[in-house]
Protein backbone atom coordinates (compact mmCIF):
# COMPACT_ATOMS: atom_id res chain seq x y z
CA UNK A 1 0.00 0.00 0.00
CA UNK A 2 2.75 2.57 1.10
CA UNK A 3 4.12 2.04 -2.45
CA UNK A 4 1.14 2.57 -4.11
CA UNK A 5 0.87 5.88 -2.08
CA UNK A 6 4.69 7.32 -2.94
CA UNK A 7 3.54 6.21 -6.25
CA UNK A 8 0.50 8.23 -6.91
CA UNK A 9 2.02 11.36 -5.19
CA UNK A 10 5.00 11.03 -7.42
CA UNK A 11 2.71 11.09 -10.48
CA UNK A 12 1.15 14.11 -8.93
CA UNK A 13 4.15 16.14 -7.83
CA UNK A 14 5.80 15.51 -11.40
CA UNK A 15 3.57 15.02 -13.96
CA UNK A 16 5.07 13.92 -17.06
CA UNK A 17 3.99 16.27 -19.54
CA UNK A 18 5.89 18.75 -17.74
CA UNK A 19 8.69 17.26 -19.48
CA UNK A 20 6.66 17.80 -22.82
CA UNK A 21 5.68 21.53 -21.92
CA UNK A 22 9.40 22.06 -21.32
CA UNK A 23 10.75 20.73 -24.45
CA UNK A 24 8.17 22.86 -26.80
CA UNK A 25 9.00 26.30 -24.83
CA UNK A 26 11.06 27.96 -26.92
CA UNK A 27 8.39 27.45 -29.12
CA UNK A 28 5.14 28.86 -27.26
CA UNK A 29 5.32 32.41 -28.22
CA UNK A 30 3.56 34.52 -30.31
CA UNK A 31 6.26 35.06 -32.84
CA UNK A 32 6.90 31.62 -33.37
CA UNK A 33 5.46 28.64 -35.60
CA UNK A 34 4.86 25.83 -33.33
CA UNK A 35 3.43 22.36 -32.78
CA UNK A 36 0.14 20.62 -31.47
CA UNK A 37 1.11 17.83 -29.39
CA UNK A 38 -0.82 14.76 -27.97
CA UNK A 39 0.94 12.03 -25.45
CA UNK A 40 -0.62 8.80 -25.47
CA UNK A 41 -0.34 5.63 -23.14
CA UNK A 42 -2.24 2.23 -24.28
CA UNK A 43 -4.90 4.45 -25.97
CA UNK A 44 -5.23 7.19 -23.06
CA UNK A 45 -4.62 10.89 -23.69
CA UNK A 46 -2.35 11.78 -20.96
CA UNK A 47 -1.74 14.85 -22.46
CA UNK A 48 -2.91 17.86 -24.98
CA UNK A 49 -1.27 20.89 -26.04
CA UNK A 50 -1.10 23.70 -28.89
CA UNK A 51 2.26 25.39 -28.45
CA UNK A 52 3.18 28.51 -30.91
CA UNK A 53 1.06 29.81 -33.43
CA UNK A 54 -0.90 28.44 -36.54
CA UNK A 55 -0.51 31.41 -38.50
CA UNK A 56 2.14 34.55 -37.63
CA UNK A 57 0.74 36.79 -40.29
CA UNK A 58 -2.88 37.01 -38.75
CA UNK A 59 -1.76 35.88 -35.19
CA UNK A 60 -3.47 32.91 -34.84
CA UNK A 61 -2.22 30.36 -32.14
CA UNK A 62 -2.48 26.36 -31.94
CA UNK A 63 -4.18 24.56 -29.34
CA UNK A 64 -4.65 21.19 -28.79
CA UNK A 65 -7.69 21.16 -31.09
CA UNK A 66 -6.08 22.59 -33.63
CA UNK A 67 -6.87 20.97 -37.38
CA UNK A 68 -4.45 20.32 -39.40
CA UNK A 69 -4.00 19.85 -43.60
CA UNK A 70 -1.29 16.82 -43.03
CA UNK A 71 -2.08 16.34 -47.28
CA UNK A 72 0.60 14.39 -49.00
CA UNK A 73 3.07 14.05 -45.23
CA UNK A 74 0.20 11.24 -44.61
CA UNK A 75 1.65 8.78 -46.97
CA UNK A 76 4.98 8.36 -45.78
CA UNK A 77 3.04 6.66 -42.24
CA UNK A 78 0.78 5.05 -44.52
CA UNK A 79 3.90 3.13 -46.52
CA UNK A 80 5.31 2.05 -43.32
CA UNK A 81 2.08 0.82 -41.78
CA UNK A 82 2.04 -1.54 -45.30
CA UNK A 83 5.35 -2.22 -44.55
CA UNK A 84 5.03 -3.61 -41.40
CA UNK A 85 2.12 -5.31 -42.76
CA UNK A 86 3.90 -6.63 -45.40
CA UNK A 87 6.84 -7.77 -42.78
CA UNK A 88 4.58 -9.09 -40.35
CA UNK A 89 3.18 -11.39 -43.80
CA UNK A 90 -0.39 -9.92 -43.08
CA UNK A 91 -0.34 -8.68 -46.51
CA UNK A 92 1.62 -8.50 -49.95
CA UNK A 93 2.47 -5.71 -52.07
CA UNK A 94 0.98 -7.74 -54.87
CA UNK A 95 -2.48 -8.16 -53.19
CA UNK A 96 -5.16 -6.65 -55.17
CA UNK A 97 -6.12 -3.43 -53.41
CA UNK A 98 -9.59 -4.49 -53.41
CA UNK A 99 -9.02 -7.30 -51.24
CA UNK A 100 -8.67 -5.08 -48.48
CA UNK A 101 -11.23 -1.96 -50.09
CA UNK A 102 -13.49 -3.66 -51.45
CA UNK A 103 -15.42 -0.81 -52.04
CA UNK A 104 -13.39 0.97 -54.74
CA UNK A 105 -14.82 0.31 -58.28
CA UNK A 106 -13.04 -2.10 -60.67
CA UNK A 107 -11.25 0.04 -63.29
CA UNK A 108 -10.86 -2.90 -65.57
CA UNK A 109 -7.45 -3.56 -64.21
CA UNK A 110 -5.75 -4.84 -61.03
CA UNK A 111 -4.42 -2.61 -59.01
CA UNK A 112 -2.49 -3.85 -56.64
CA UNK A 113 -0.92 -1.98 -53.41
CA UNK A 114 2.48 -1.67 -54.64
CA UNK A 115 0.69 0.28 -57.67
CA UNK A 116 -0.33 2.49 -54.59
CA UNK A 117 2.86 2.54 -52.62
CA UNK A 118 4.30 3.40 -56.10
CA UNK A 119 1.77 5.76 -57.35
CA UNK A 120 1.64 3.41 -60.63
CA UNK A 121 -1.73 2.90 -60.20
CA UNK A 122 -2.98 5.18 -62.84
CA UNK A 123 -5.50 6.64 -60.42
CA UNK A 124 -6.07 9.86 -59.81
CA UNK A 125 -5.26 12.45 -57.07
CA UNK A 126 -8.63 13.65 -55.85
CA UNK A 127 -7.61 17.67 -57.13
CA UNK A 128 -6.98 16.18 -60.73
CA UNK A 129 -10.58 14.81 -60.59
CA UNK A 130 -12.18 17.68 -59.17
CA UNK A 131 -10.85 20.06 -61.34
CA UNK A 132 -11.60 17.82 -64.43
CA UNK A 133 -15.43 18.02 -62.84
CA UNK A 134 -15.30 21.21 -63.35
CA UNK A 135 -14.80 22.27 -60.10
CA UNK A 136 -12.10 25.46 -58.64
CA UNK A 137 -10.02 24.63 -55.43
CA UNK A 138 -10.93 27.97 -54.20
CA UNK A 139 -15.04 26.04 -53.92
CA UNK A 140 -16.01 24.92 -50.75
CA UNK A 141 -15.44 21.06 -51.11
CA UNK A 142 -16.83 18.67 -48.74
CA UNK A 143 -14.70 15.67 -47.28
CA UNK A 144 -17.95 13.25 -48.85
CA UNK A 145 -17.13 15.11 -52.54
CA UNK A 146 -13.31 13.85 -52.17
CA UNK A 147 -14.21 10.51 -50.29
CA UNK A 148 -16.99 9.39 -52.94
CA UNK A 149 -16.68 11.04 -56.35
CA UNK A 150 -18.96 10.34 -58.90
CA UNK A 151 -16.83 8.40 -61.47
CA UNK A 152 -19.46 8.52 -64.01
CA UNK A 153 -19.39 12.38 -64.63
CA UNK A 154 -15.89 12.01 -65.16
Amino acid sequence: MIRVLICLFLVVQTPAYAQVDELFRAWDTDKSPGAAVAVLYRGAVLHHEGYGMANLEHRIPITSTSVFDVASVSKQFCAFAIALLVDEGRIALDDDVRTHMPELPDFGHTITLRHLLYHTSGLRDWPGMLAMAGRNMEDVISMNEITTPDFDSL
